[in-house]
């Protein structure tokens, strides 16, 4: 099925994707691009697996900007939007195919407003390891994908990349099975644990408000613990995945906001345990010998509780570890009023 001839169109889209190594699922993606966009768009981060050589095949309908590689949820969205020729820029990713009905639809919009609008939300319908439930937090949602960059804001923070200058001149197309997004997602627990670590890092970067960030993951964590842990087995991976995802959010900015050089006290600690129990002098220490008469250790000069805890006055490992945990205390407190 194919749009109408674009060229006679008053507001021309380009269709955007981010990729980095998408030889699986790029064609899915170029196939129905390619059959009513005014512009297919591909910014490559360096794929290395046959991805371009894929766009390669459809000629000059598929330009193809390279980007350096950056994780996921790290991308400079501000400097990608400047690269389509158009203003009105329909954003996907590999993983998904809208109908036809919901293109239809968005360039019906663009066509009674005369693109006089700041965006488009666009709903997705879901799937997470293979599952669309309407109870998961993967399930239907509206993301403002359809933008025009002229009049829309634009960030690099995750999750708040597109949002209207005037949230009065916006459009939300009504969800249907046959208008949507179709989005794919979490082909399996290992793809997802490598891409959230990514997603971690970004949630922590785009965070100007530590103390309200780690209010949010709580907060995210609770809203679906119930809903999710209800429908029993068939969303038991769902249950995991947001928990994982955001307790995994909360440890990144809980480090991030210790201040505390874990590899340098460490290397402090082991100098000071080796010193301490194998190089001291031994009228000093003692020395652990091997009793002949047993197969066990005996001790010489220092006992079992005392090994265990240290003795002497505070090492500078142990100077570092309370300053850093003291920062920590300071920073639940907070959380916590």
């Amino acid at each position: 099925m194919t749009m109408s001839n674009s060229t006679s169109r008053k507001v021309p889209v380009t269709l955007l994707a981010v990729v980095y190594n998408e030889q699986a699922r790029i064609r899915a993606l170029l196939e129905q691009g390619t059959r009513w966009a005014d512009e297919v768009l591909i910014a490559d981060k360096g794929s290395d697996d046959g991805t371009l050589e894929i766009c390669q095949e459809y000629g000059s309908s598929v330009r193809v900007v390279p980007l350096p590689f950056s994780p996921k949820g790290h991308e400079n969205m501000v400097e990608i939007f400047s690269y389509p020729k158009h203003d009105w820029v329909f954003l996907v990713t590999a993983s998904e195919i809208p109908t036809f009905n919901l293109v239809q639809e968005a360039l019906q919009i663009l066509e009674e407003t005369r693109g006089d609008l700041d965006l488009i939300y666009v709903p997705r319908r879901m799937y997470s390891f293979g599952i669309h439930s309407a109870r998961s937090p993967w399930s239907v949602c509206h993301y403002p994908f359809m933008v025009n960059r002229a009049r829309a804001r634009i960030c690099n923070t995750i999750h708040v990349n597109f949002s209207p200058s005037n949230p009065k001149n916006t459009r939300m197309i009504p969800y249907r099975e046959d208008c949507c997004v179709y989005h794919f997602t979490h082909p399996n627990a290992k793809q997802y644990l490598t891409d959230m670590m990514q997603y971690f890092e970004a949630e922590v970067t785009g965070s100007s408000d530590p103390t309200a960030k780690l209010k949010e993951c709580l907060s995210h964590v609770a809203s679906y613990q119930k809903r999710l842990r209800k429908d029993g087995d068939p969303l038991f991976g769902h249950y995991c995945a947001w928990l994982i995802y955001w307790l995994g959010t909360a440890l990144y900015l809980w480090e991030s906001q210790r201040d505390f050089d874990v590899p340098e006290y460490y290397s402090q600690l082991r100098k000071e345990v080796l010193e301490r129990e194998w190089l001291a002098a031994e009228p000093q220490k003692g020395f652990l010998r091997r009793d002949p008469s047993t197969s066990g250790l005996s001790g010489r000069g220092i006992s079992q509780d005392q090994a265990a805890v240290g003795i002497g006055p505070r090492s500078a490992a142990l100077e570092l570890f309370v300053s850093a945990a003291s920062k920590g205390i300071s920073l639940f407190k907070r959380l916590l009023r």
